[in-house]
């Protein structure tokens, strides 16, 4: 938890954002692990048992003029990634009281003024077609709109099986992305995308690599107006097992429809 919420200085190494003309959107790890194993859980969460760790959070960030920054708080819990992760019913509801806790705690710090960023996979709006759950209804882990500045979406050009192609992707994708739209319009939240890109077939992803229509159908969708996307920023990395770094070899075609679409910054 020390090494999450810095009290002695372990988040010193962003402060240089603190001068930066970028906005800052930080991953919150709302429960941390120490040698691989969880040190929490989301019903202790929800009880109100960590709300101190985000009051020292909050006093961190503060601390280091970067009380403006944006927090995706336990980011992609719909999937099995994280130990936050919530795939029923009764985690979803320990995840969204938790979600209020932490924003109550964050808030009471003066000088406050985070932006929270509720996130979940673009596909945890698949329903029955929902590749890690289907059938998975997300919006038992709504915390409310009191609680939330933007629904984050993360959606890659992934496919769920290796049949599908840049095609059968996109029109897999595409209602995920409108369901998130509308669920989003009913609460008056604007959309954001925190993750997304193109992506190599690898490790049991189905990417479908140099996809430059992904880039120009995702472009599409933000820049509709009746979509309501706030903001988004594109993974650019490549690491073992995973590749989505656009400014790499791998995709010239995806980062010439980028710049056509997105500009060169």
């Amino acid at each position: 938890w020390n090494g999450m919420d810095g009290p002695k200085g372990s988040l010193s190494s962003i402060s240089d954002w603190a001068n930066s003309c970028d906005q800052l959107v930080l991953g919150v790890p709302i429960i941390p692990k120490s040698l691989g194993a969880a040190v929490g859980s989301l019903q202790a969460g929800a009880q109100g048992t960590y709300d101190p760790y985000f009051t020292q959070l909050a006093k961190t960030l503060i601390n280091e003029h970067l009380g403006n920054a944006w927090l995706r708080l336990g980011w992609e819990f719909d999937n099995s990634a994280y130990p936050w992760q919530a795939k029923t019913p009764a985690a979803d509801a320990y995840y969204a009281a938790y979600f209020q806790h932490i924003v109550t705690a964050m808030r009471a710090v003066s000088g406050a003024n985070f932006k929270y960023v509720w996130n979940p996979d673009a596909y945890a709006f698949a329903g029955a077609g929902d590749p890690v759950v289907p059938g998975y209804n997300v919006s038992y882990a709504w915390p409310g709109s009191a609680y939330v500045d933007s629904i984050g979406l993360d959606t890659y050009d992934l496919g769920p099986s290796s049949a599908y192609n840049p095609t059968t992707t996109w029109a897999w994708i595409a209602p995920q992305l409108a369901a998130a739209a509308t669920f989003a319009s009913g609460y008056a939240e604007p959309l954001a995308f925190p993750e997304w890109g193109v992506a190599t077939r690898e490790l049991g992803m189905y990417g479908n690599g140099d996809d430059p229509g992904y880039i120009t159908n995702m472009s599409a969708f933000m820049a509709n107006r009746s979509n309501n996307v706030a903001w988004e920023s594109y993974f650019n990395i490549s690491e073992p097992g995973w590749n989505s770094q656009i400014t790499g070899a791998a995709f010239p075609k995806s980062l010439a429809a980028f710049k056509k679409d997105f500009g060169n910054g």
